[in-house]
């Protein structure tokens, strides 16, 4: 007999459906190891406590948008997506965002654990889009971490983080970000098949001449080319093309 007040976990290898009025995070409490969350596309305003051996997933990747709830303020430091310890778990194909209206400091944090993140979207992040805590050996795989204030990453003493095949533009643009990407002394990333975009290879002056030379050697750093301006037409009628 369940004891009152608890819920009953949901089987592993059961799926749960989350649709743009439930709570994402309702489902990821009753969820067992071995299941899995399905998230319909639509916004969600909560905030996620992942949990052991459990696959949160948007059905339509990018089309399931995080964000902050609206009570958020500003000096809220906590992140929005939170992995304390999580081992085998996954998290994928979602945007978390952050704007005038609604508050970010950071994306997902990370401590401890074997997160993977996969094919997720971070924009609009204060202080950092990810942040990888002391222990982690978390992935981040085929995402996109563009147009933050703050740092694309935090990488802290002791986290060993797996980054491969990703897309950085544009972070780092705050007055007060301490920079685009900040690596602790002690922290052992993995960079692997990433295009840095605007980004020098001096910004991962922190890690010893090995990882430097393996940055360099195994990623991509592009300078940062803004739109051309639409050209104007100079006069009605047809214009042939010389």
């Amino acid at each position: 007999m369940q004891a009152p007040g608890l819920r009953a976990l949901t089987p592993a290898g059961d799926t749960q459906v989350v649709q743009p009025a439930d709570s994402i995070a309702a489902a990821v409490e009753r969820a067992g190891p071995g299941s899995q969350i399905i998230v319909e596309p639509g916004e969600y305003r909560e905030r996620l406590f992942l949990k052991n051996g459990i696959r949160l997933a948007s059905r339509v990747p990018r089309a399931a948008t995080i964000r902050l709830p609206s009570s958020a303020s500003d000096a809220d430091s906590m992140p929005a997506v939170v992995a304390d310890g999580v081992s085998s778990a996954e998290f994928t194909g979602f945007r978390i965002v952050g704007d005038a209206a609604t508050s970010l400091g950071v994306g997902i944090g990370v401590t401890g654990g074997d997160l993977s993140v996969i094919d997720v979207e971070i924009v609009g992040a204060t202080r950092a889009a990810v942040d990888f805590g002391e222990g982690s050996t978390a992935t981040l795989l085929g995402s996109e971490i563009h147009d933050n204030p703050g740092a694309a990453m935090f990488i802290r003493a002791g986290a060993n983080p797996r980054i491969t095949n990703n897309v950085f533009t544009r972070n780092g643009m705050s007055e007060r970000a301490p920079g685009s990407f900040v690596v602790e002394p002690g922290g052992r990333p993995g960079f692997e098949r990433n295009v840095f975009v605007g980004v020098s290879p001096d910004v991962f002056a922190a890690l010893d001449e090995a990882g430097r030379l393996a940055v360099n050697k195994l990623n991509w750093f592009l300078p940062l080319r803004e739109p051309a301006p639409p050209r104007r037409s100079t006069g009605g009628g047809r214009q042939d093309t010389p």
